[in-house]
């Protein structure tokens, strides 16, 4: 924020003798006085803070008085307040990127003739060769794995890519190149320990430019957004860190450097966003990656059901109270797991296995964690009645 002295002298409202006076004074000053230094050109120097430049504009007031010595300006420094871990100069991304920048890696695909089809980012997962991307990464537009997939690691060394297994539902996919001493990324779990404000970084390839780290904040946490090719993206952590197409599949870090999600998608200008990206929890990749590594899919629980949020006219219709959560069942499938539990259409789901349910996609998040064949008590509201069920899950068919 620039700071501007300029010296005025209004005249106007006083009385008119002394005026005059001051006037015939001021001419005869003016008059006796050296006139290269009466004329200095007429402009004032403008002071801006933390710069080396300045602006020279015409004087439009009256003539400042003159004085044997030259005209000082006197400006107040500002003290900006110094963000906790940092030395005044360096943002908190710099430490993180030096220690982590190695860990993410840059990812090409290319068809069998070897015509490259995109790319995107992946993260180092362990130091035997085992990287997390996202799926749409490594897919080619027969929504197969690309015939050939290149990792390029920081040093500048590219590795062909064997594409180990793919998770369409999670937009998660695991690579292995053949290395054993890569630097693994560590990856936060416990999500808890993170809040809304905190810092985040990003750490991808956008748009070809590798090695690019951005910083900004969590912004939020659990939303839900579609994302072509999945039955609904839940439990996103959303981010006001820059996420560009390249960035898909790269490090969302925190402030300590440790992995909080897999970035996935950015809503882009054209939008009318600015600044709304969303990674896939940590948590939920560590899930995925482990259970690809162990049996080669991932295997997720099932009930056979389409649900649809409690909106106001639905809990009108169906004589809800105005402060009750869940999700409405609007179908279920026959000889699904929830038919044979018993669920009908227009029961209220409030909670499975004692985890509350609020939405569509925190219904889809509870599943995701609850593996087929697992009993599970249903916590429902049936024509304004609290009751409970118990439902062996099922496996979701394959996409």
């Amino acid at each position: 924020m620039s700071m501007r002295s300029r010296l005025r002298r209004g005249l106007k409202g006083t009385d008119p003798a002394p005026v005059t006076a001051l006037v015939v004074l001021v001419f005869v000053v003016l008059t006796l006085s050296l006139a290269p230094a009466a004329c200095s050109g007429g402009e004032v120097t403008t002071v801006s803070e933390a710069t080396t430049s300045s602006t020279a504009s015409p004087v439009t007031s009256s003539p400042p008085p003159v004085s044997s010595t030259p005209e000082t300006t006197v400006t107040t420094a500002v003290t900006v307040p110094v963000p906790p871990g940092s030395d005044g100069g360096a943002s908190p991304a710099t430490a993180v990127a030096e220690a982590v920048a190695s860990s993410v890696v840059d990812i090409a695909v290319a068809d069998a003739q070897g015509r490259q089809l995109g790319i995107g980012s992946g993260v180092i997962y362990s130091e035997d060769g085992v990287i997390v991307t996202n799926d749409h990464v490594v897919v080619a537009g027969n929504d197969q794995p690309a015939p050939q997939v290149t990792v390029t690691i920081a040093t500048g060394e590219s590795l062909p890519a064997q594409v180990v297994g793919r998770d369409p539902i999670s937009d998660l996919a695991v690579l292995r190149v053949e290395r054993d001493d890569l630097p693994a990324a560590e990856f936060l779990e416990d999500l808890s320990q993170l809040k809304v404000g905190d810092y985040a970084i990003a750490i991808g390839t956008p748009l070809g430019l590798e090695g690019t780290v951005t910083l900004g904040i969590i912004s939020a946490f659990k939303r839900e957004i579609m994302v072509p090719g999945t039955p609904g993206a839940t439990d996103f952590i959303q981010t006001d860190a820059a996420i560009s197409p390249g960035n898909s599949g790269g490090a969302l870090l925190d402030a300590r450097g440790r992995v909080i999600g897999i970035n996935a998608a950015g809503l882009q200008p054209q939008s009318g966003a600015q600044n709304i990206g969303f990674a896939i929890p940590a948590d939920l990749v560590v899930f995925v990656v482990e259970q690809i590594l162990q049996q080669g899919e991932v295997r997720y629980g099932y009930m056979g059901v389409q649900s649809s949020p409690l909106t106001p006219d639905l809990r009108e219709q169906l004589g809800l109270a105005s402060d009750l959560q869940g999700v409405v069942i609007i179908g279920v499938g026959p000889g699904s797991p929830a038919a044979l539990a018993g669920l009908r259409q227009g029961d209220v789901i409030t909670a499975i296995g004692g985890q509350p349910v609020s939405s569509s996609g925190s219904l889809f998040s509870v599943l995701r964690r609850t593996p087929p064949g697992e009993q599970a008590e249903l916590n429902l509201v049936r024509g304004g009645q609290e009751i409970t069920l118990v439902i062996t899950m099922g496996e979701r068919p394959s996409l």
